[in-house]
């Protein structure tokens, strides 16, 4: 497929006088949840492209095909290699995405429990030249603060909360948003099973090696999660927390408790002095500072049933009970006591630690961690304010438990080419029985026959007119991170395989 480059300024107007001469390829990648790349290479003597690159902004590529496909694109920068037999410039650049990153919220953009399909993808994507594609319905309210974000960041931060995904659409600066991961009718093989598979008409595409790229990841079973602020080591806690939840909501049944390393738990029996004191025969593990706070559950297997939460250690008695006092994050006047249990007993926790595991966690072998997701912030610290943002840190753990649980497997999959049906976000059926190598070293044999996530699909085109593409497929429907990502504020962190067909 033969293709032509026009340079453009930031209006889209083409500058010099015609196209870009002696191209030597063209390699154009869509990703799902970001913006993807795109470069082309020249040769290095080329001045007159050197030239206008320095002017330009934007490019445009038009393909021959019958479609009369053309894909645009900004600037990134290029690179010189002199150092080859003949050597080249190859130029970088981003999709159209882009355009979304270049485009600031601004500043002071809240919602609270506003419509994702009415309110606010449409607000987002306002004045920006682009339009909503295909939509799924129903996606439901959400309440977020995007102060000081891109576009395209906003739309990133909805994604990981609520694991949905975008992509371009497939028209010019429309954006597709849903769940997507609607089965493939192509399947990646290897030769052995391409034969078969011809004689049933199956759709194929040719896998030839694999190689191993990382083998490690970060697996997580258990997350105690908190949003963006600081709690200043005192009883004001100006974090999103899970204890700012509806008492009625049903999510409850999904959460945890257990105590933390400066806590305690005991078994209450009556409460007196007029709901201050909790009487205990065990006062082990509470202390009066560093303040520590405190929760009462009638059952800690099942905090669906009455609690309370957000009170302190105001003295403990060695005759056996413990004294505590209010939090001026109640609700209502300041002073207002906590409300004390009234069926007995129940059990007092000291430095609560909440959480949400998978059905496999295993106490025996913890694989825990917490995090703090700075995507999750309140406008204030008021009570009534971080209770708005508790659902979402809820739905933004869930998700971190989805991609976390098992490694991350990408597989980067070389065919002749893609058909142009394949779609980031889809799922696609990979059949591969062969060796896996490492920096050249066969380390492993695999018999790998699973549906998965396509993440990257990179569509490369030559002057000659040959065309191949290269596919990331993943068991997680997410873009890996590098390891050094890992665990630092809201994380990610993989088990890295890539594919490369010969």
């Amino acid at each position: 497929m033969a293709f032509i480059i026009d340079l453009l300024n930031g209006s889209d107007i083409p500058i010099g006088d015609g196209p870009l001469h002696n191209v030597l390829n063209v390699s154009v990648t869509e990703s799902l949840d970001q913006s993807g790349q795109i470069q082309f290479t020249l040769p290095a003597t080329d001045y007159r492209a050197a030239t206008l690159l320095d002017a330009a902004v934007k490019f445009r590529i038009r393909f021959d095909d019958a479609a009369g496909t053309y894909v645009y694109g900004w600037l990134a920068g290029d690179t010189l290699d002199a150092a080859s037999e003949r050597p080249t410039r190859q130029v970088q650049g981003f999709d159209l995405l882009a355009d979304l990153s270049n485009k600031s919220i601004g500043w002071w953009c809240y919602y609270e429990a506003e419509d994702l399909n009415t309110v606010i993808l449409p607000q987002l994507i306002a004045n920006t030249g682009w339009s909503l594609g295909t939509v799924d319905a129903g996606l439901g309210d959400y309440t977020q603060r995007f102060d000081g974000d891109s576009r395209l960041a906003a739309l990133i931060k909805i994604t990981q909360q609520l694991g949905k995904h975008f992509r371009r659409g497939s028209t010019l600066r429309t954006l597709d948003f849903g769940a997507f991961g609607a089965l493939s009718p192509i399947r990646l093989t290897n030769v052995h099973h391409a034969l078969v598979a011809q004689e049933t008409n199956e759709a194929i595409a040719i896998i030839g090696s694999l190689q191993l790229i990382r083998d490690r990841a970060a697996v997580v079973h258990r997350v105690y999660p908190w949003g963006a602020g600081d709690d200043g080591g005192n009883t004001d806690r100006e974090k999103v927390s899970l204890w700012y939840l509806d008492k009625a909501d049903s999510r409850w049944a999904d959460i945890g408790i257990t105590q933390g390393v400066r806590g305690g738990t005991t078994t209450v029996t009556a409460v007196g002095a007029d709901g201050h004191q909790y009487i205990t025969s065990d006062t082990t593990g509470f202390i009066v500072w560093p303040i520590q706070q405190l929760a009462w559950v009638t059952d800690p297997d099942d905090l669906t049933q009455e609690f309370g939460y957000n009170f302190v250690v105001d003295e403990v008695n060695p005759g056996g009970d413990v004294l505590v006092r209010g939090s001026p994050l109640l609700p209502g006047a300041p002073g207002n006591p906590i409300p004390a249990p009234t069926v007995f007993p129940v059990t007092l926790i000291g430095n609560p630690q909440l959480y949400l595991q998978t059905t496999d966690y295993d106490p025996a072998a913890p694989l825990e961690a917490t995090i703090i997701f700075n995507d999750i912030k309140s406008i204030g610290s008021s009570a009534e304010l971080l209770a708005m943002m508790a659902p979402q840190l809820f739905l933004r753990a869930q998700r971190y438990l989805q991609t976390h649980s098992v490694p991350q497997r990408t597989y980067r999959i070389n065919v002749i080419a893609a058909p142009y049906t394949l779609r980031v976000g889809d799922k696609v059926r990979v059949i591969y029985t062969g060796a896996v190598t490492q920096s050249g070293v066969t380390v492993n044999w695999i018999d790998l026959d699973e549906e998965l996530y396509l993440i990257n699909i990179t569509r490369t085109f030559s002057a000659d007119g040959s065309q191949s593409a290269t596919l990331d497929v993943s068991n997680i429907d997410m873009q890996p991170l590098d390891e050094a990502s890992a665990l630092a504020g809201n994380t990610e962190q993989v088990n890295a395989i890539a594919v490369n067909a010969t």
